[in-house]
């Protein structure tokens, strides 16, 4: 049975950690203490610096030659069992919307994966647990929770970096992939289908078929020039002749 003093306890370890982000909500939201500038710049410090010091801090003093291996097996099983559900659900989900969608373009259901697996499986341990089962079990618990961390660290981090890749190259493959080209619309598929290389090459095709001058336009330049040149220079020469003739008739 829960006892009154252990409930406390938890209180008490689990106060400060919702005073300060109350205090900071309230700060931002409704007395205006920090900017969004400000705020960017805290959430970077914390990650950039704060977290990984803290989590190098429980890595380091955490002895792997002492880790429980009854935790370690534990908490490993059913983090593999509840993703291994997870993808087969993808994969049903995936295969279901195969035969019955048709063409239609829908979110990925790795993603939800992604997202149930980390909310489920890697919750706040470092930041919320540590605290918790300190004041629940004492010392020892922090100890435990060490390890699970490191096993969080070493292993499913890596597997969700990994997803994320997964789908960010998939995501990547169908965007530059050719799409169905249709007979209305055959030259902007085959334009919007190109690579960006080829994009970039047909540009400067393109743009030096513009610049470039075929014969028949250059020979009809020249002599539109040389129509200009000459001219101005028959109705001088006209001219000068008409002024001739009237000095020989006057005289």
């Amino acid at each position: 049975m829960i006892t009154g003093s252990a409930v406390y306890q938890v209180v008490e370890a689990m106060a400060p950690l919702y005073t300060a982000a109350a205090l900071g909500y309230a700060s931002v939201r409704w007395l205006k203490a920090f900017s969004e500038e400000q705020c960017a710049g805290i959430n970077r410090f914390v990650a950039t610096y704060a977290m990984p010091a803290l989590i190098f801090d429980m890595v380091s003093t955490n002895d792997p030659y002492a880790m429980n291996g009854r935790l370690v097996a534990a908490d490993t099983l059913q983090k593999g069992v509840m993703l291994l559900g997870l993808v087969a659900w993808a994969v049903r989900s995936s295969l279901r919307r195969r035969e019955t969608s048709a063409g239609n373009v829908a979110a990925s259901p790795l993603q939800w994966v992604v997202t149930a697996f980390s909310m489920a499986q890697l919750p706040s341990t470092i930041i919320m647990g540590v605290p918790i089962l300190g004041a629940l079990y004492g010392p020892t618990s922090k100890d435990f929770m060490k390890q699970i961390v490191v096993m969080q660290l070493c292993v499913w981090y890596n597997v969700i970096i990994f997803m994320y890749e997964y789908m960010a190259a998939k995501d990547g493959s169908i965007k530059v992939g050719p799409a169905p080209a249709s007979p209305e619309n055959v030259g902007s598929t085959e334009v919007a289908a190109a690579q960006p290389g080829m994009a970039v090459a047909s540009q400067t095709t393109s743009t030096a078929v513009v610049g470039e001058v075929s014969p028949t336009h250059a020979a009809d330049a020249e002599v539109a020039e040389a129509e200009d040149v000459a001219l101005p220079r028959l109705a001088a020469s006209k001219r000068e002749q008409r002024s001739a003739a009237r000095y020989r008739s006057t005289n």
